[in-house]
């Protein structure tokens, strides 16, 4: 029962900006404290509410982005080889 209820908030989270955007602020800002870096963190937050780019559904992303070879890359592409 909770599967369904929490499936149908993420519905409501897509159908109604104003409760998205409330909701997108809350993820934002619990999820970018798993970052340590500030300036890997400011890279990593999105500009964008909830839904309009793939969502990434993974807990070990964002604690990745604090390993020491890891760099977070915001410039445009130019061409892919």
């Amino acid at each position: 029962m909770f599967y369904y209820i929490i499936h149908d908030i993420r519905l409501i989270n897509f159908k109604c900006v104003f409760i998205n955007k409330i909701v997108s602020k809350f993820t934002v800002v619990a999820n970018l404290k798993k970052i340590k870096d500030n300036d890997k963190r400011e890279k990593a937050t999105p500009k964008y509410i909830t839904g309009c780019k793939r969502i990434i559904v993974s807990d070990d992303y964002l604690p990745s982005l604090n390993r020491e070879n890891t760099n977070i890359i915001t410039d445009k592409l130019h061409s892919i080889t």
